[in-house]
């Protein structure tokens, strides 16, 4: 919760900050304005987006419109775009669009703090209230009521959206004074911010904004956690493949980053590192009673621990099945996988030797042979095709040394004569 109290001690800085500026700032005319939506969630590459389009907005001299139709997202993006919007004194319009849209969570917070607030008719504003505690819920109060305050709005109906999870409509937030105009095409929003023509120029997201939202999805980052795990763990169980344990740290690094975007409990982040360290010690060691159950055991705790972002639902009880059911899945299927490729007792490194294999995938020179029924990693110099009958030449550790068999050469036959 500290983290929560000197984001908006920075935010209020910053706040006051552009208050002392706006005095001796003066606002021009702007005769041109660029467009930008903001449709569902907020994830930081949102924020980077509108950040971006703001101060290319500011360098021509533009206004800026923002499409906005949005009830989730990141409580770190929306802190972001709400400190940029406040430092400008004019010419940033959000407007509330299309017909049944809603700026409610962290939209409520944006279109508060635009200098021009609009809404068509048919949409809602509001449910800014944090799923957390009450000590997070006076935070949250206080910050969009000095949002509220700022813009010259009704500071009481803003913390009601906070405090009571008010929503109204369109009406209704003009009648309470929290927005400027309720209108519903692009040339009234444009002739009440004062800028001149009834057109814009769109500006869209690039492929980095688009990466950075997508990554910001709990979902996703749960399935890139799992294909990181096991693929890590794949690669340890049949050491030499080198694609399973390249692409789960991949994973694993995506996942990192990810989660760095999130406000989350790092204690459920620990709790989900044990877990999958015991899920995979006791899947190496065949130890599952005990070391598979407590790691699940303490992944089930972690995803009711983790979630601490006030609008987004990190790990919901669909995502929480979900990621369970996967990992027991998963460990079951690693399990088998692991007793097939179990050396047999019976055969020493020396009886290996000369045996027949057949390989089982395409050898580059790494891959995996059949043996007796046996999945065995292996080594051909050269490279083998699937389904090739090759010879074992030695025996590396768990590896084995595979070679061509030798054709014996059929003896030349004397011929008798005549």
């Amino acid at each position: 919760m500290k983290k929560y109290s000197t984001a908006v001690k920075i935010l209020l800085a910053a706040l006051a900050f552009s208050i002392l500026l706006s005095s001796a700032t003066t606002v021009r005319a702007q005769t041109k304005a660029y467009a930008i939506t903001v449709d569902g969630y907020i994830g930081n590459g949102t924020a980077d987006f509108i950040i971006r389009a703001i101060d290319h907005a500011v360098q021509e001299n533009a206004a800026l419109v923002i499409k906005l139709n949005s009830s989730s997202g990141l409580y770190s993006a929306t802190g972001r775009i709400v400190e940029r919007m406040l430092l400008e004194n004019g010419g940033i319009v959000v407007w509330v669009t299309p017909s049944s849209g809603r700026a409610a969570g962290p939209g409520a917070y944006i279109l508060l703090a635009a200098n021009t607030a609009v809404m068509e008719n048919g949409t809602f504003l509001g449910a800014a209230q944090p799923d957390q505690s009450v000590q997070s819920t006076a935070i949250f109060e206080q910050w969009i009521g000095e949002i509220a305050t700022y813009r010259r709005r009704s500071s009481q109906t803003a913390t009601n959206f906070v405090t009571g999870n008010d929503l109204i409509s369109a009406d209704n937030a003009a009648a309470a004074g929290v927005i400027d105009l309720v209108a519903s095409d692009i040339t009234s929003v444009l002739s009440y911010a004062g800028i001149s023509g009834s057109e814009t120029t769109p500006l869209s997201k690039n492929l980095l904004d688009i990466f950075v939202d997508a990554i910001s999805s709990s979902e996703l980052l749960f399935a890139l956690l799992l294909l990181g795990f096991f693929g890590i763990l794949f690669e340890i169980a049949s050491p030499g493949l080198g694609i399973p344990g390249i692409g789960g740290l991949v994973c694993l690094l995506v996942f990192i980053f990810g989660v760095s975007l999130f406000t989350l409990d790092y204690s459920g982040i620990a709790l989900i590192a044990l877990g999958f360290i015991m899920v995979g010690y006791g899947l190496v060691t065949r130890r599952v009673r005990i070391f598979v159950t407590g790691g699940l055991v303490a992944q089930a705790f972690s995803l009711f621990l983790i979630d601490k972002e006030p609008w987004v639902d990190v790990a919901g009880v669909t995502l929480k099945a979900a990621f369970l059911g996967l990992v027991l899945l998963l460990s079951l299927f690693f399990l088998r996988f692991k007793k097939s490729m179990k050396r047999p007792v019976a055969l020493s490194d020396e009886e290996l030797i000369g045996e027949e294999v057949v390989a089982a995938v395409v050898l580059k020179p790494r891959g995996l042979v059949q043996l007796n029924g046996k999945m065995w990693p292996a080594v051909c110099e050269g490279g083998a095709e699937n389904g090739e009958v090759l010879v074992v030449k030695g025996v590396k550790g768990n590896v084995l040394v595979v070679g061509k068999r030798r054709e014996r050469k059929k003896p030349v036959e004397s011929s008798e004569a005549e």
